[in-house]
C-alpha cells in the first residue's frame, strides 16, 4: 500500500484560513477597503492629490493662467513639461504688513528693505507638482501712484526679496514681467533713493583736486588694456598715495580700447569664442583684482559681435564666480537702440543676464544734447533700463566733454576747446606801444557769424552756432554745470545708484560742475543757468593785478586807461560762466609796452 505524501504546510494554512469564521471578516472589512483605497490613490483617480490640491487648478501640458484681483499668472505652454496644480491667492497689503498672515510672512514683512514701500497687496503664487519654467505676470499699477517709473516688482523667496524684471505698460495699467521660473509671490514696490555714488576716472599723474575727497566714493583707474590670447597689457603703475590711503573704492577699469578711439573687437571675439583663451583672462583678472586689493574690476569692452551674447554672458559669470564675493564687479554697456515701444536692440549686452551677474552697471547716456529734454529719449531709455536692470546697480556714465555737430556728425570736443570760437583777447587797432594816460580799447576777437551761446531750458544746455572759415556751420553744446545738473536729475527721478563722470578731473572743465556734484550728493540738484562772461585783467609786470571788469559775453568789451609809472602791462582775457570767476577758462592776453622817452 501506498503512503500518502505529507501536505504542503502553506497549503494547508491557506486552507484554514479560508474555510476559518475569521475569513469573512478579513476579506470584507480589510482586504476590500484596502484594494478600493489603493485604486483610489493611485492614477487616475489619485484622490491624495486631489484633497490636497483643493483650491488649486490644473495646469496641463498646454499651459493656462490664474487671476485674482487684477493680477494675472500665465503659465507659458514652453514651461510646462507635465502637468501641475497652482493656485494664486491675494492677501491684503495691511494684513500682510501687521503680520497677520503667519509667522512665515511676518518675517518677509519684517525684511522689506528701507528704501521700499510695499504698494500692492502680497500675491501668493502656490503649486504642487513641478512648476512652469516660462511665465508671465501682469500685476496691476497702483492708482494713487504719481510715476509708475519708480515703481518694481519683487518676490519674496522664504529668505529674501529679490527684484523682478518688468515693462510698465502705462496706458494698460500693468506691470508685465516674463520670467524663466515661476515665484513663490509678487509684490510692487515703490523705490525711494539712496545716497548716491559718484565716481570717475584716473589717469596717472592727473592732478587731483581737493574736491574728489568729499564727492566721489569710487575712482576708477586707468591702463588696463586686453592684449592678445586673454593676456592683460598692464601699464597701470602705483597709485599716488593720497588715493591708496583714502577711502575710495579703487575698481580700475580694462578696455578693449584706447585712447585714440580704435576698437580691438577681433581681441574680445577671438577670446570669447575660445574657452581656454576665456578662462585665462578670467583668472589674469580675478589674480589682478586680489594681487593688488582692488576692490573690483570695472569691465568696459565694446564691438563686440551681437551674435556672441550668449558667450559674453558666460564670460561675465564666470568672472563673477572667480571674485570674491566681496569685490565688485562693474561692467559698461553699450547705448541700446529703440526698435519699438517695448523693444530695445542692445547687440551683444543681455542687459537682464548683466544685470543678475553685476554689481554695477554703467549706462551710457545719449551724446545728442536734444534727447534730455523732458518726455525725451532720454527718458524712454531710463523708462526700459530700469525694468532690465535693478535700478540701485544703474550708474549713468557722463562725461564733461562738449559736443561739436557737423552735419548731424557729432564728436567730442574738451570744455575749453568748446569756448575757442568766441574769440581770443585782442586790442581794438594795431598799436599796443602807448603814452601813460592813453585809453585803449580791447575785445574778444572771434568769428562774426555766430549766434551767441544760447540756453535751451527745455534740454539744459548752452550751444551757439557759427560758420567756419569755409562757410560750415558748426553748432557746439558746452557740457557745463547747467548740463551736468540736468542729467543728475535723471538720477534722484529714477532713484538710481548714482553717476560716473568721465574726465572729472580735468582742469579745464566748468569748475561750478563740482559745485553742482556737492548738492547732488545731499540730493538737492537746482536748475543751473550760467551767466556767461568775460573776465578783463590788467597785470603790470610783477604779476599784480591792477584792474578787473566783467563784462558781459555778448558784449565783450574792455576800456583800460594807461596809467602812468608802469612799463609792460598784459591784458588777460577769461570766460567765465558764473559769478565765481576762479576756473575761467584763458582766452588769450595782448602784451601793452608803455612808450619811453628819448
Amino acid at each position: 500500500m501506498t503512503s500518502k505524501p505529507n501536505p504542503n504546510p502553506l497549503v494547508q494554512l491557506i486552507e484554514i484560513f479560508i474555510e476559518g469564521k475569521w475569513s469573512g471578516i478579513l476579506i470584507n472589512f480589510i482586504f476590500i477597503p484596502l484594494l478600493v483605497l489603493i485604486v483610489l490613490l493611485l492614477p487616475p483617480i489619485s484622490l491624495a492629490d486631489r484633497v490636497m490640491s483643493l483650491g488649486y487648478e490644473t495646469i496641463g501640458i498646454n499651459g493656462g493662467s490664474l487671476a485674482d484681483q487684477g493680477m494675472e499668472i500665465n503659465f507659458l505652454p514652453q514651461g510646462v513639461n507635465q502637468s501641475f496644480y497652482a493656485k494664486l491667492s491675494t492677501i491684503p497689503r495691511s494684513t500682510f504688513l501687521e503680520g497677520s498672515s503667519g509667522q512665515s510672512l511676518l518675517t518677509a514683512a519684517e525684511s522689506i528693505p528701507s528704501n521700499l514701500i510695499m504698494r500692492s497687496p502680497y500675491y501668493r503664487i502656490q503649486w504642487r507638482g513641478t512648476p512652469a519654467s516660462a511665465v508671465l505676470l501682469r500685476v496691476p499699477i497702483p492708482r494713487d501712484v504719481e510715476n509708475p517709473h519708480t515703481l518694481d516688482l519683487y518676490a519674496w523667496d522664504g529668505t529674501s526679496w529679490q527684484w523682478l524684471p518688468s515693462n510698465k505698460l502705462v496706458n494698460e495699467g500693468v506691470m508685465e514681467s516674463e520670467l524663466g521660473f515661476t515665484p513663490e509671490s509678487v509684490v510692487v514696490m515703490a523705490t525711494h533713493p539712496i545716497n548716491p555714488s559718484v565716481s570717475t576716472d584716473y589717469v596717472l599723474n592727473s592732478a587731483v583736486p581737493d574736491q574728489v575727497w568729499d564727492s566721489l566714493v569710487e575712482i576708477n583707474p586707468q591702463g588696463l588694456i586686453l592684449a592678445d590670447n586673454g593676456k592683460i597689457d598692464n601699464t597701470l603703475q602705483a597709485l599716488p598715495p593720497e588715493i591708496q590711503n583714502s577711502t575710495l573704492s579703487i575698481i580700475p577699469t580694462i578696455k578693449n580700447w584706447g585712447a585714440d578711439g580704435q576698437v580691438r573687437s577681433d581681441l574680445i571675439d577671438n577670446l570669447l569664442v575660445d574657452e581656454v583663451l576665456r578662462r585665462r583672462h578670467v583668472a589674469a583678472l580675478a589674480d589682478l583684482v586680489q594681487r593688488n586689493a582692488y576692490q573690483g574690476i570695472d569691465i568696459d569692452y565694446r564691438g563686440i559681435s551681437p551674435d556672441l551674447k550668449a558667450e559674453y554672458t558666460v564670460f561675465l559669470q564666470d568672472l563673477r564666480a572667480a571674485l570674491p564675493q566681496n569685490k565688485q564687479l562693474s561692467v559698461t554697456v553699450g547705448l541700446p537702440r529703440q526698435v519699438s515701444d517695448e523693444t530695445w536692440e542692445t547687440d551683444a549686452f543681455d542687459w537682464q543676464a548683466i544685470g543678475q551677474i553685476a554689481d554695477i552697471v554703467k549706462v551710457p547716456t545719449s551724446p545728442d544734447p536734444a534727447d534730455y529734454v523732458h518726455g525725451g529719449k532720454m527718458e524712454t531709455l531710463l523708462n526700459w533700463a530700469v525694468g532690465q536692470v535693478n535700478r540701485y546697480k544703474i550708474q549713468l556714465l557722463l562725461s564733461t566733454m562738449s559736443t561739436e555737430e557737423v552735419n548731424g556728425a557729432l564728436r567730442n570736443i574738451t570744455y575749453q576747446q568748446a569756448l575757442e570760437p568766441l574769440g581770443q583777447a585782442a586790442a581794438v587797432g594795431e598799436n599796443t606801444v602807448v603814452n601813460p594816460g592813453d585809453e585803449m580799447d580791447f575785445t574778444l576777437a572771434g568769428l562774426p557769424a555766430t549766434t551767441g551761446i544760447q540756453f535751451d531750458r527745455d534740454s539744459g544746455a548752452y550751444w551757439y552756432a557759427y560758420l567756419d572759415q569755409n562757410d560750415v556751420q558748426r553748432t557746439i553744446y558746452l557740457e557745463n554745470a547747467a548740463s551736468i545738473a540736468r542729467k543728475l536729475q535723471f538720477v534722484a527721478q529714477y532713484n538710481l545708484r548714482g553717476v560716473a563722470i568721465q574726465n572729472l578731473l580735468d582742469e579745464n572743465n566748468d569748475a561750478q560742475i563740482w559745485t553742482v556734484i556737492s548738492k547732488f550728493l545731499d540730493l538737492v540738484i537746482p536748475p543751473v543757468e550760467s551767466q556767461y562772461s568775460v573776465v578783463w585783467r590788467v597785470q603790470n609786470q610783477d604779476g599784480g593785478v591792477i584792474d578787473e571788469q566783467i563784462a558781459d559775453l555778448s558784449n565783450p568789451n574792455f576800456r583800460f586807461t594807461v596809467p602812468e609809472g608802469g612799463q609792460e602791462y598784459q591784458v588777460v582775457a577769461a570766460i567765465a560762466a558764473g559769478q565765481d570767476t576762479t576756473g575761467a577758462v584763458p582766452r588769450g592776453r595782448v602784451d601793452v609796452l608803455i612808450a619811453t622817452s628819448t
